[in-house]
C-alpha cells in the first residue's frame, strides 16, 4: 500500500459525474478545514496479506494524526501514486 499524507489548511471537492467503482454518496460536494488528507493506493503484491496490510495503514495514519493539529481525516483512492 501507497500512501500521501498531507496536513492542508483546507480541502474542497466536488463530484462531477458517477463512475462504476464509487458507491452512492448524498454528498457530492463539500469543504474541509484543518484537514489531513489520505491519499490511498493498495497495490497487487498487498493482496497476499490484505488485512495486514490495511491494518498498518491505518497505525501509520494515526501515528501521523497524532502529531499534527488536524481534527478531520479525508481519505481519497487515486488512481496512480508515484
Amino acid at each position: 500500500m501507497r500512501l500521501l499524507l498531507i496536513h492542508s489548511d483546507f480541502i474542497e471537492y466536488e463530484a462531477k459525474k458517477k463512475t462504476k467503482m464509487a458507491e452512492e454518496c448524498s454528498v457530492l460536494s463539500d469543504r474541509e478545514n484543518e484537514v489531513l488528507v489520505v491519499f490511498c493506493a493498495v497495490e497487487s503484491v498487498d493482496e497476499d496479506d490484505l488485512e495486514g496490510v490495511v491494518l498498518q495503514g491505518v497505525q501509520e495514519v494515526r501515528e501521523t494524526a497524532g502529531t499534527r493539529t488536524p481534527t478531520s481525516p479525508a481519505t481519497f483512492p487515486p488512481r496512480r501514486l508515484p
